[in-house]
C-alpha cells in the first residue's frame, strides 16, 4: 500500500544493511548520517505509472519540464530561502526512489541538507526576438542533464532576469514528484506572499483515460501480424536486459541538407517528419535486410496543451515498384489517417500485443518538433507564475530516443541511449548513418526504391564502414600538446597530464556547472564558450568569450576568491580538457616550466583586462 509507512528502525536488518550501504549510516545506530531517512513508502497509482513497479532507477523515468513566466520581482537569498521552507513543508522534496526486492520504493528524508539545483542568469541585454530561442536553446541543455534517482534532489531550477520586474523560470522535474510539489506557492513564497492552498495542481501533463472503443479497434487492425522487432545498428549484444544510465548526443541537420528538405517538404511540418522518420526506416530495413518493420513515432495528443504526448506506431511496408518518393508519401497518408486515433500510451500498446518491450524497443519524438504556443513575449506573467511551454521526456524500457526539435529554422536531433548499448563512438556513427540515409533519399527521390537500396548500400561502404575506430589516447595527447600552458614543457609532463585528464564533449546552450569548475582545471580545446561572473549578488553576468586552447577558470587556484565563475557553450560542440585541481598542483610543484607558464598566463590576463579597463 502506498500509504503504508516504516521507518528505519521498523525495518529487517537485511534491508537496512542494504539502505546503509546507500545512504550512510542511520542516527541512533552507527554514528549521524548525512541523510536522515524519516520513512519508506510504496509507490502510489501516479509513481508506478511514471517510473514502473519493477526496480529500475538507473533512469530517471519521465522527466518533465516547465517554462513559467513571471511578473514581479525575486532575489537568489529569498529565492533560496522560500526552497528552504518549501522542503520542509512537503515530503516530494526530500524524496529519492530506490531499488528494494525488486521493486522501487520511495525513501523520504527527514531534511535534505543541499538545496536543489539553482542558476541565476541575467537575459536583461538578449533581444526580444532572440529570447524564445535563447529560452528554447537552455530547456534543451536542462533536459539533457538528467537525474540520479537514488541520491540527486529530483528538481532544478533555472532563474533567467529578461527584463523590468520580469522573470522566466525553468523547472526540471521527475515527473513522479511533481504532483507533491505546488510550484505556484513557491513563487508566491519567494516574493514575500502568503502560499494559497490549492484544490488541484497543474504541474503535471495530464493523465489520459483509457483507450476508447473506436481507438481500440484501429490501432489492433494496424498491430496485428507485427513483424520481429528490428536490430538498431551498431547497438553492443549483452546488455540489452541491463538497466544502464542513460547519455545523449546532438547533432544539427546540415544546412545543404535542411535546404533540400525544405524544398521536398513545401514548409508542411507533417509531411517533413515524413521524411525524416522514412529515413530512419531505410536504415533499420538496411540493417536487417527487411521490406516490414514497425516502430513508434511520440507526437503531441489532439487533446491540447497539458495532455500526455501520444505513441504512433508506423508500419513501413515496401511494395515492389515503390519509389522513394512514393514511400514517403504513404508514411505521410499513413500519419495523417491515425492522427484523429492518436491517443496511445505504452499500457495500451502492451494491451494489444502483449509486451511493449518485445515490440519496440525505441522511438522517435516529434513533441517538441510540432510544438506551436505562444512565444514567450506574447504571455502574459503573473506573481505566481504563467505557464509558457512544457517539455516533456521519458525513455523508460527504451534502448534509444531520437528526439527531433526545430529551432529558427533549423532541425537538430538529440539521442538519449544507454550507455550500455553504445558507446559515444558507436553513437556517432549512428549519427552519421543517418545523415547519409537522409541525403541518399533526397539524392535519390525519384528513385524506386530497388535502385535506391544498392546506391545506399555502396555510399555506406564508402562513407560509414571504412572510417576506422578512433584512438582516444592519441585524440587525449594532441590535445594536451596544443595547450599553451605546456608549451616548452618536457614530453614527460604531458604525459603525466594524460594520466589525469579526461576528455568531455558539450553541446550548444550546455552550462559548464560550477562545481566542475570548482574542483578541475577546465581548458578549452575545441569550440568558444561564453564566461559569466557572480560577484556576490546571486546574479550571473556575461564576463567575456573564450576559445580554443583557453583556459577557462584560473580562479580556481585561489584558495579564497569572491568571485564564482561558471561558462556555457556557445558553438555547435565544444571539448573540455580537465584536469583535477590536486593533480595540477602536483604537477606544477614538480615543473618549474609550468609554474612560470602559468606566471606569465595570468600576467597576460591582467595586463588584458588592464587595456580594456583604460579603454572603458
Amino acid at each position: 500500500m502506498a500509504d503504508e509507512r516504516r521507518t528505519f528502525a521498523e525495518l529487517d536488518s537485511t534491508t537496512q544493511i542494504f539502505l546503509e550501504c546507500i545512504y550512510g549510516a542511520q542516527k541512533g545506530m552507527h554514528g549521524l548520517a548525512a541523510k536522515t531517512i524519516q520513512y519508506i513508502r510504496e509507490l502510489n497509482n501516479r509513481e508506478e505509472s511514471l517510473l514502473g513497479a519493477k526496480a529500475n532507477v538507473n533512469t530517471s523515468g519521465a522527466v518533465l519540464q516547465t517554462l513559467y513566466k513571471i511578473k514581479g520581482k525575486i532575489l537568489p537569498l529569498k529565492f533560496n530561502m522560500a526552497v528552504n521552507k518549501m522542503m520542509a513543508a512537503e515530503e516530494a522534496w526530500r524524496l529519492n526512489y530506490c531499488p528494494l526486492k525488486n521493486r522501487t520504493v520511495a525513501v523520504v528524508f527527514t531534511e535534505r541538507r543541499e538545496l536543489p539545483t539553482i542558476v541565476f542568469r541575467n537575459l536583461e541585454d538578449v533581444p526580444e526576438d532572440e529570447l524564445d530561442g535563447t529560452l528554447r536553446k537552455i530547456m534543451e541543455t536542462e533536459m539533457r542533464q538528467g537525474f540520479d534517482l537514488k541520491h540527486d534532489l529530483l528538481i532544478r531550477f533555472v532563474i533567467l532576469h529578461t527584463g523590468a520586474d520580469e522573470y522566466a523560470v525553468i523547472v526540471t522535474a521527475v515527473q513522479a514528484v511533481l504532483n507533491g510539489l505546488n510550484i505556484h506557492n513557491l513563487f508566491r513564497l519567494a516574493q514575500g506572499e502568503n502560499i494559497q492552498p490549492t484544490a488541484s495542481r497543474d504541474n503535471g501533463l495530464v493523465m489520459t483515460e483509457k483507450m476508447a472503443e473506436p481507438v481500440m479497434n484501429y490501432w489492433s487492425k494496424v498491430l496485428s501480424g507485427l513483424p520481429p522487432l528490428p536490430k538498431v545498428p551498431y547497438m553492443r549484444k549483452g546488455g540489452e536486459k541491463t538497466d544502464s544510465r542513460q547519455n545523449s548526443y546532438v547533432i544539427r541537420i546540415p544546412l545543404d541538407i535542411q535546404s533540400d528538405l525544405r524544398k521536398q517538404a513545401k514548409d508542411n511540418k507533417m509531411m517533413l517528419m515524413s521524411i525524416l522518420h522514412t529515413a530512419w526506416s531505410f536504415l533499420l530495413q538496411q540493417e536487417n535486410e527487411c521490406q516490414d518493420l514497425a516502430y513508434c513515432l511520440l507526437v503531441p495528443r489532439s487533446q491540447g496543451e497539458g495532455a500526455e504526448p501520444s505513441l504512433v506506431p508506423m508500419r513501413m511496408q515496401i511494395e515492389d515498384g515503390s519509389t522513394v518518393q512514393g514511400i514517403i508519401t504513404k508514411a505521410f497518408q499513413q500519419f495523417v489517417i491515425s492522427k484523429p486515433y492518436a491517443a496511445l500510451a505504452r499500457r495500451d500498446i502492451a494491451s494489444l500485443v502483449g509486451s511493449w518491450e518485445n515490440n519496440f524497443d525505441h522511438f522517435l519524438n516529434f513533441v517538441d518538433f510540432f510544438h506551436s504556443g505562444k512565444t514567450y513575449v506574447e504571455v502574459k506573467g503573473c506573481l505566481e507564475g504563467s505557464v509558457v511551454l512544457q517539455n516533456s521526456m521519458d525513455v523508460r524500457n527504451v534502448r534509444l530516443a531520437l528526439r527531433f526539435s526545430a529551432d529558427e529554422g533549423q532541425v537538430w536531433l538529440k539521442f538519449v541511449y544507454r550507455e550500455k548499448l553504445f558507446t559515444d563512438a558507436d553513437i556517432r556513427m549512428l549519427a552519421n548513418h543517418y545523415l547519409l540515409v537522409l541525403q541518399q533519399l533526397l539524392t535519390d527521390w525519384n528513385l524506386s526504391y530497388a535502385e535506391f537500396l544498392p546506391r545506399l548500400q555502396n555510399r555506406w561502404k564508402q562513407e560509414i564502414q571504412q572510417i576506422p575506430p578512433e584512438d582516444s589516447r592519441k585524440i587525449l595527447q594532441d590535445y594536451i600538446s596544443r595547450l599553451s600552458l605546456l608549451q616548452e614543457c618536457d614530453r614527460g609532463l604531458i604525459q603525466l597530464f594524460m594520466r589525469d585528464a579526461k576528455l568531455s564533449t558539450r553541446f550548444e546552450g550546455d552550462r559548464i556547472a560550477e562545481k566542475e569548475i570548482e574542483e578541475n582545471a577546465v581548458f578549452l580545446v575545441k569550440g568558444k564558450v561564453a564566461r559569466c561572473l557572480e560577484t556576490g549578488d546571486g546574479w550571473y553576468n556575461a564576463l567575456d568569450i573564450r576559445r580554443e586552447t583557453s583556459w577557462i577558470n584560473e580562479l580556481a587556484l585561489l584558495p579564497d576568491r569572491k568571485c564564482h565563475l561558471s561558462a556555457e557553450v556557445l558553438t555547435e560542440q565544444a571539448v573540455l580538457l580537465m584536469v583535477p585541481l590536486s593533480a595540477l598542483q602536483r604537477l606544477t610543484e614538480n615543473s618549474p616550466q609550468l609554474a612560470k607558464n602559468i606566471i606569465q598566463h595570468t600576467v597576460r590576463q591582467l595586463e588584458s583586462y588592464q587595456k580594456l579597463w583604460m579603454q572603458s
